[in-house]
């Protein structure tokens, strides 16, 4: 009999998903390997041949989000946008995709109020990575924008796009706090995302919607 063919990557990302729902069930410092091999069905040896501890599958978690978030920014039918509407097009995938990643929010918050787990795993360092990430992509399309005449000029591009990102901390909170009804979560998508365009309009421009979302501008003549 042939030996049987192990995707790698495909375990990896099964045993991480595990431990996602073990987490959120349990608890971060609560959860045992033992549980995450179970929910992922093998041995628990199996999971140290991927993961030496559960603080390595914790920054996998993060990771997952994080670039789970990076892919969404940078999808390819954004990238030919002009810079504003890359930008609400970007904001709007973002906050439409909350359920994707929210149940691991108070997994998130559980590990990061706990100073001793921060200050091992370096996580203040790994976020701030991350910050910058985001922060320099939203920057660079604002100084775009700039140059192109689509984003008022008047704005502080860094200390704007540390706006957006905060709001959107604040839009995946409320959301997993309250759990809005779908038409109230759309209410509020719109709003933010109006907002967020209203702030990026130029002056003597209007306001021409294209979709869901998404705003362009158009110049009075």
């Amino acid at each position: 009999m042939a030996p049987r063919v192990v995707d790698k990557q495909q375990k990896k990302q099964a045993i991480l998903m595990a431990a996602a729902t073990v987490f959120a069930q349990n608890g971060y410092h609560a959860s045992r390997m033992q549980q995450i091999a179970s929910a992922a069905g093998i041995g628990k040896g199996t999971v140290y041949e991927y993961y030496k501890s559960k603080d390595e599958l914790l920054i996998g978690l993060y990771e997952l989000v994080f670039l789970g978030f990076d892919k969404q920014i940078h999808a390819p039918d954004l990238d030919r946008l002009p810079a504003r509407e890359q930008i609400l097009a970007s904001l709007e995938k973002l906050v439409a995709d909350l359920d994707e990643f929210i149940g691991l929010l108070p997994v998130f918050l559980e590990t990061f109020i706990n100073q001793d787990l921060r200050q091992r795993l370096q996580l203040d360092t790994y976020l701030k990575t991350w910050l910058d990430h985001f922060t320099k992509f939203f920057m660079t399309l604002m100084e775009r924008g700039q140059q192109e005449g689509s984003i008022r000029t008047d704005i502080h591009p860094r200390a704007l796009s540390r706006v957006i990102i905060s709001m959107l901390d604040g839009f995946g909170l409320h959301y997993y706090l309250f759990q809005p009804d779908a038409r109230l979560l759309q209410a509020q998508q719109k709003e933010l995302l109006g907002m967020i365009a209203d702030r990026l309009r130029p002056p003597g421009a209007r306001q021409e919607r294209s979709g869901p979302g998404v705003v362009r501008d158009r110049r009075n003549q």
